[in-house]
């Protein structure tokens, strides 16, 4: 069972070494920045270099609609915000076990699960909060630059889940690998193979509705959700995470940290 002590240990940890604020001033960024620079700064451009181009064909090629201005933002967040997660999150396993830092919470009584467990809740708790605010912002901005056109910001809510719930499985293995690897960087390197794979092999082999990605493709649509449209992907992600956080224990028990 969870005590409020590990917690409370791995929020303080996060907030410390301001991975929290990174993760979160950055999704915020992409979220504010990506109808802003839609709006005001591509149009100038595309004025410069074809100054023959009307206004209305500048705004079809960009997408300035409400819809097309969430979609970019979720689309970029995926592409920038795997690697942002990958790498800012790739010492919560890796870095303590290397710096043999994992063996203090041990010599109080803490067991393996029950460290494990509290990484994976608290750092997922805040990727799923900074997915969702995000999305919403993204949302707001959008509207106010370009109409609120989207039918209901339920979608755009459901869209930001789904992409927090994709951040689970890529913290799940980041929780994994660091315990195989020790290293952080590298540690890194390796989990931006199944974050990025898992998506680019779903289109390849077009079984994306069994794969975790497949809710990120839910969440774009921005339309009504179906639930025979994420059950295989959300059964796909409950198994993975069962599965990475089980080996990662069984590693985490057989390796010698101290």
């Amino acid at each position: 069972m969870l005590s409020r002590w590990s917690l409370k240990k791995e929020f303080i940890y996060g907030i410390r070494n301001y991975r929290y604020f990174i993760v979160f001033a950055a999704f915020m960024f992409f979220a504010i920045a990506n109808p802003m620079m839609t709006k005001l700064l591509m149009p100038e451009l595309f004025r410069s270099y074809y100054p023959e181009m009307s206004s209305e064909m500048i705004e079809k090629m960009l997408g300035m609609t409400h819809h097309d201005s969430v979609r970019a933002y979720l689309g970029d967040t995926f592409e920038m915000g795997m690697l942002i997660i990958a790498f800012i999150f790739s010492g919560i396993m890796a870095q303590e076990i290397g710096d043999k830092t994992f063996v203090l919470p041990m010599c109080s009584g803490k067991r393996f699960g029950e460290l494990i467990f509290s990484k994976f809740f608290v750092n997922g708790a805040i990727l799923l909060f900074t997915a969702v605010a995000a999305a919403f912002t993204n949302y707001f901005y959008s509207g106010v630059f370009f109409g609120f056109t989207i039918d209901s910001a339920a979608y755009v809510l459901w869209a930001g889940l789904f992409q927090g719930i994709y951040m689970l499985y890529v913290l799940a293995w980041l929780i994994l690998v660091g315990t195989i690897v020790k290293k952080q960087m590298m540690t890194g390197l390796i989990v931006l193979v199944p974050a990025y794979g898992t998506m680019l092999a779903g289109n390849l082999f077009r079984i994306e509705k069994y794969l975790p990605s497949g809710l990120l493709r839910v969440g774009q649509s921005l339309a009504p959700l179906a639930f025979r449209d994420i059950v295989w992907p959300l059964i796909s992600v409950l198994i993975l995470l069962a599965g990475t956080i089980y080996i990662a224990l069984i590693r985490l028990r057989r390796i010698e940290i101290a």
